[in-house]
């Protein structure tokens, strides 16, 4: 079913990201890019809050040692993996409506 705008709409949404079972490799792909794309995201959030306010974005500067760290334990717990092994991953994205202040 295609996704049809509703006005609005405030109830939490669950979306599925990634859901199936894949090789070492694929597995390794999937997390790294979706953990550097997230890296890369406050790295840039951070560079915009250092040009535009003259200091460090609180939130970037604590999420990116985190992401980094587990894109650590990912490269980890799959080295020691064999090439016929199989992973299963489930992802999803919760939204929710935060009230207004």
């Amino acid at each position: 079913m295609p996704y049809q705008k509703q006005k609005h709409m405030k109830k939490a949404k669950k979306l599925k990201l990634i859901d199936g079972d894949f090789s070492s490799k694929e597995t390794l792909d999937i997390l790294l890019n979706l953990y550097s794309s997230k890296v890369k995201y406050h790295e840039l959030k951070n560079l915009s809050s250092r040009e535009r306010y003259g200091k460090d974005d609180p939130i970037a500067i604590k999420r990116i040692p985190e992401l980094k760290k587990g894109m650590e334990i990912i490269e980890e717990l799959l080295s020691t993996s064999n090439k016929k092994d199989k992973f299963t991953i489930k992802s999803y994205v919760n939204i929710s409506f935060n009230k207004k202040n």
